[in-house]
Formats: structure tokens, C-alpha cells, sequence
């Protein structure tokens, strides 16, 4: 983990990244890319992540029977460090999930007051537009 100080009050939080808000991620290779800033009162430390995906429209709801499984890869950088966090796209569910319950990361990644976080998604769904939303979870360390 980095070396910074873990000491302090926390906060559960959340950053909920929509792909797809304005218009889906294309089929056969299309490209959604976002991103969020920590906020400037504390760093996160990003424990868990969770994923949810359709088909439809951004605003019908998701039922677990419904619940989409994303032909899609992610790839995660941290701006501030210009490091990015695996070496190659990896499937969605294997960061995200699935829609069923929360991954817990097997090292938690602390990102600093301030820091952009940027998500690029690839939909390799050959029919499929995809809408799908992804959810860092963890605290937020005030210094």
C-alpha cells in the first residue's frame, strides 16, 4: 500500500462511475471512457468494488434475474501516479463482479486528496450495446 498516513477519521464511501448515461457502449469493440476525482477533504482507500449491467436503457430497472453479465474489459489508471493498476484490460467481472455481490480487492488501493482516477471500458459484446455502471467502494481517510 502506499506509504501514506492511515490515521484519522473515516467515512464509508462510494464513487458510482455510469458508462452508458447518455447513450450505450457500442457492440463489437466500442469504447466508454470516464473518470472520477477524489475529493479534496480526504483520500479514498478503494476496498471493494461492484458492477451492474443491461442491455435496455440506463434508466429501466435492474433486477437480479436480469441481471447482465458484460462481454466488456476495463482497464483502471491512477492520473496522479500515471500508473495503471493491471497491465492490460481485464474482463469486468474479475475487478467488478458480477451484479451479485461486492469483490473485495485483495490489496486495497489508497488514492490521495485530489487524485483522478480514469476507467476506460471496451465492450467486446459482438450484438450487444451495453449500459453498466461501476462502483468503488471504501473510505474516505480525512487527514
Amino acid at each position: 500500500m502506499n506509504n501514506m498516513n492511515l490515521s484519522g477519521m473515516r467515512s464509508l464511501f462510494a464513487y458510482t462511475i455510469p458508462f452508458g448515461a447518455t447513450g450505450s457502449i457500442a457492440a463489437n469493440g466500442g469504447v466508454g471512457a470516464s473518470s472520477f476525482v477524489v475529493q479534496a477533504d480526504s483520500s479514498f482507500l478503494w476496498m471493494a468494488s461492484f458492477a451492474m449491467c443491461n442491455l435496455a436503457s440506463p434508466n429501466n430497472a435492474i433486477l437480479s434475474v436480469n441481471q447482465f453479465v458484460p462481454v466488456a474489459s476495463v482497464l483502471v489508471q491512477d492520473t496522479q501516479s500515471g500508473m495503471q493498476l493491471m497491465n492490460a484490460p481485464v474482463p469486468v467481472a474479475s475487478v467488478f463482479g458480477i451484479g451479485e455481490e461486492v469483490v473485495r480487492l485483495a490489496m486495497p488501493r489508497l488514492f490521495p486528496a485530489k487524485t483522478q482516477v480514469s476507467i476506460t471500458v471496451t465492450n467486446a459484446d459482438t450484438a450487444n450495446p451495453i449500459f453498466l455502471w461501476l462502483t468503488f467502494i471504501g473510505v474516505k481517510v480525512f487527514n
